[in-house]
């Protein structure tokens, strides 16, 4: 069982695609907390309800604009074209959100999927009896039967998918993505 963690590419890097979170303040309903509406992917905030079509950028990078990227924690922002290759097979696993990024109507997909962690094979790093950040993360079997998701233990800070995102994504020749066997980042 092959888990990996989606990161956005860094070679080549590639456009930002991203949208301003405090926009969304404006259209959230008032019974959401600050918090759970920029913190959406940590909060698994389902947003489909409120959502109205907010305006998106793309900071320029030499490699040119991405099919796909990371946004928001788990979140991932889908090209036009990412977005009508890609709708039905992540449709399961959370939300598609339209975004109007320069004219064009992109979409952010909204993890709402979580894995289980294998908890005999996750490590924390402690300060006394406090955990402060995972050292290392692992799942359940039965994880790699999702297409993508995230890990509570993480917070919900990271996309994780299974070989067969990986392979719809390459397969397609999506650029943007990178995925990465190293399920935790440690500085």
């Amino acid at each position: 069982m092959t888990i990996y963690a989606v990161r956005n590419a860094r070679d080549p890097y590639y456009s930002e695609l991203g949208l301003d979170l405090l926009d969304l303040l404006h259209i959230a309903p008032e019974d959401l907390s600050t918090q759970q509406v920029i913190n959406f992917a940590q909060h698994n905030t389902a947003m489909a309800e409120w959502w109205k079509l907010p305006k998106g950028r793309i900071s320029p990078q030499e490699a040119g604009t991405p099919d796909i990227s990371v946004f928001g924690g788990s979140g991932l922002i889908l090209s036009p074209s990412a977005h009508r290759l890609l709708t039905d097979s992540l449709a399961p696993y959370g939300e598609l959100l339209p975004v109007l990024i320069e004219g064009e109507k992109y979409c952010l997909f909204n993890c709402l999927t979580f894995a289980k962690e294998d908890e005999s094979n996750t490590e924390f790093e402690y300060d006394g009896d406090q955990p402060l950040w995972l050292n290392h993360l692992a799942f359940k079997p039965e994880a790699s039967e999702k297409f993508i998701f995230k890990s509570k233990m993480q917070k919900g800070l990271t996309p994780f998918c299974s070989k067969r995102f990986k392979d719809v994504v390459e397969s397609f020749e999506l650029k943007g993505l990178w995925f990465d066997e190293k399920l935790i980042e440690v500085f």
